[in-house]
């Protein structure tokens, strides 16, 4: 029995199309009463009649991609597999990836998964994954534009002065269909944007005798409204949110021309959910939810300094260079249109524990607040020489030759101390000589890899003070050797 009823379905499940113009739909995940931690699957498509132009992650819920989105025309197949960060996602219509398909040939298409997978976000990866949705298109013969007359609605428009020119293509001096050109420098084509009214530029010339508009949320529309004579700019207030699509086209003495389908994307609310989780070793991960652009990037603002830019991607990042204790961080999620969500935390940073050292060749890099790529492993190697081996060692030595120390002074035995006090000296000699030999290598990694990279703060650090504590450490060693040679004498 399934603790939860979790879907994969398609935004878009019908429709008819021609050849030649493109569908778009969005794989979508969807669960009431469970969070999604994980999403998996492949999607199959009839290759004979479509085929995927292009994958779009930007509206996706999706903050680690465990495999990057992929296609193949050939074998009419899509596969996806990412993880969604604490706390999960909880709702209908998430979206998970957008494919933008073409129409190849007329028939009827069918979109389906033939492998799926959804787990929960309850630390075990339960299977809650109950249906699997489907989409039928219906693919018709291609219509050319010049035949499809609807009933236009009429609308008089002086003409605009100082329209920008566009070249029209001729053919051994005939004149061709002319193709409609928009530009916007407030709605970028297939870019986000947080206004609602956006002003259109349209190139015309004196061939042009009349254009045609219409905005609806249909990426192949046949526009319907009429300009006569045709304007060259236009400002449309109330765009609707979400995708819709302004499609434009012009008539010459030749007749209709091409259409072109203006993509237009709106989002005006600011993310939600904006979490911050501790992952250990200072490392944390922010996780914010976008259904309509999606998140773009995340902002990280340490005790009132510099913004620092993290890609909406990858929102892992460990705190270096910052002292032990708590600290005021402001974090700023912000989704592709421009929106910002805002809030203040404390976060407290700890030393890095002990631990083993172990193959950092596979780890992943984690960029530092400094700008700095490391691995956990390296620094947490370093630090453990430099804070407890070497104290540890010199704690060792002194403990041991104040130990001959008080047997001399309690024993009497004055020519057995000598002797024992020479082998101890011997001995701690050959230790230290060990001791200082090893701790020289890793000096010299470190002043190699300085000139080859620059150092972080934390390895300058470390540098510095491995030179200032062998130097200390030979000195004082020597010193209370010779002292103990001088008593044992009198």
């Amino acid at each position: 029995m399934i603790a939860s009823a979790a879907s994969l379905s398609f935004d878009r499940t019908s429709g008819s199309y021609p050849v030649g113009s493109t569908i778009v739909s969005t794989i979508t995940v969807g669960s009431s009463d469970k969070a999604v931690n994980a999403v998996s699957g492949t999607v199959s498509f009839p290759q004979n009649l479509l085929e995927v132009v292009s994958l779009s992650k930007s509206r996706s819920l999706i903050s680690l991609w465990v495999v990057e989105p992929s296609f193949s025309n050939s074998a009419g197949t899509i596969n996806f597999e990412g993880i969604i960060l604490n706390p999960g996602y909880t709702g209908q219509g998430g979206a998970i990836l957008t494919v933008t398909f073409r129409v190849k040939a007329a028939g009827t298409a069918g979109l389906g998964y033939s492998a799926a997978s959804v787990l929960a976000n309850d630390g075990l990866g339960t299977e809650i994954l109950q249906s699997r949705g489907s989409a039928t298109y219906q693919l018709t013969e291609s219509v050319p534009a010049a035949e499809v007359q609807p009933a236009p609605v009429v609308e008089t428009k002086p003409t605009d002065a100082g329209a920008p020119p566009v070249t029209l293509v001729t053919d051994n001096g005939a004149l061709k269909q002319p193709v409609a050109m928009v530009e916007s420098l407030s709605h970028a084509p297939d870019g986000w944007s947080n206004d609602t009214t956006g002003t259109f530029n349209f190139a015309l010339t004196d061939d042009v005798l009349a254009m045609r508009l219409l905005v609806d949320d249909q990426p192949d529309s046949v526009p319907t409204v009429v300009y006569l004579p045709p304007i060259s700019s236009r400002t449309i207030e109330d765009l609707a949110e979400g995708v819709s699509y302004l499609h434009v086209q012009y008539k010459t003495a030749a007749g209709w021309g091409a259409i072109q389908h203006y993509k237009l994307q709106i989002d005006t609310a600011p993310p939600e959910n904006l979490t911050v989780t501790n992952l250990g070793d200072n490392v944390f991960g922010f996780t914010a939810f976008d259904s309509a652009s999606g998140i773009k990037q995340y902002e990280v603002v340490v005790d009132g300094g510099e913004s620092i830019s993290i890609d909406g991607n990858r929102p892992l990042y460990k705190f270096t260079g910052l002292m032990v204790g708590e600290h005021s961080v402001t974090i700023r999620a912000i989704d592709q249109a421009g929106n910002i969500l805002s809030r203040t935390e404390t976060i407290t940073i700890t030393e890095i524990p002990l631990t083993t050292t172990k193959d950092t060749s596979q780890e992943t890099p984690i960029r530092s607040l400094f700008g700095d790529t490391m691995t956990l492993s390296t620094s947490v190697v370093v630090a453990t020489v430099l804070v407890i081996v070497i104290p540890s060692l010199i704690l060792l030595l002194l403990t041991g030759l104040l130990l001959l120390w008080s047997w001399r002074t309690f024993s009497g035995f004055k020519k057995r101390l000598h002797t024992e006090i020479t082998e101890a000296r011997m001995m701690v000699h050959k230790s230290f000589t060990l001791l200082k030999a090893d701790l020289e290598v890793d000096i010299e990694s470190l002043e190699k890899a300085s000139k080859k990279r620059k150092l972080t703060r934390e390895e300058i650090k470390i540098l510095k003070r491995l030179q200032a504590n062998i130097a200390v450490s030979e000195s004082l060693i020597t010193k209370e050797v010779v002292d103990i040679e001088v008593a044992a004498d009198r």
